[in-house]
């Protein structure tokens, strides 16, 4: 598939796109959330998406429609932050890894409009798989993403916050920002769930 699928579904999930359910707790039949008893920290582990991560409250589920494609996305709003996990599937995507990387990058270009300035765009690599981060910045916050394509699902995670925080809820959020994305892990179909 074309730039064009990327660069909406990203553009999808910051609309919220056509629900077709309403929102609710993350824990229906085919995910589960745990939380530590010691903070507000709960792992969101969904085996229909395949994969597991850490969100810093009760996740809340929606599922977008975009054409063809089904959207799922979880996510987590607090004051001045927003956490979210998405995935979408399409036998469509590029699969060899300059495609790929030609892919993520285009699809980054493309969203550098409407006053949106990039900040970052590098390669980083999960499990062996390439992916983008990147962050743009627009007039009142900064969004930071990361793309994974594992065979025909992408994921995206990502953490949007308003710029206007004071430096020590900055320096909190940082850590609690690379705690989010160091607990993404995802499996393969034929895989079975990591511990």
């Amino acid at each position: 598939m074309s730039a064009c699928f990327v660069v909406a579904f990203s553009l999808v999930l910051e609309c919220y796109g056509q629900k077709l359910k309403l929102p609710g707790n993350a824990s229906g039949p085919s995910s589960r959330t745990t939380q530590n008893a010691k903070d507000d920290w709960r792992e969101l582990i969904s085996e229909e998406g395949r994969f597991k991560i850490k969100f810093p409250g009760e996740p809340v589920e929606e599922v977008n429609k975009f054409g063809t494609t089904t959207i799922h996305d979880f996510k987590v709003v607090k004051p001045a932050v927003e956490w979210r996990i998405s995935y979408a599937d399409d036998e469509n995507f590029a699969r060899d890894p300059t495609s790929l990387k030609e892919t993520y990058s285009r699809s980054v270009d493309s969203l550098q409009r409407e006053n949106r300035k990039l900040i970052l765009k590098k390669d980083i690599y999960l499990k062996n798989r390439l992916g983008i981060e990147f962050i743009l910045e627009d007039q009142d916050s900064i969004s930071t993403t990361r793309s994974f394509l594992v065979g025909q699902r992408l994921y995206q995670v990502s953490v949007k916050k308003q710029k206007k925080l004071s430096s020590p809820v900055e320096a909190d959020l940082s850590r609690a920002v690379k705690e989010f994305f160091d607990s993404f892990n995802f499996w393969e179909a034929n895989e079975p769930q990591p511990n």
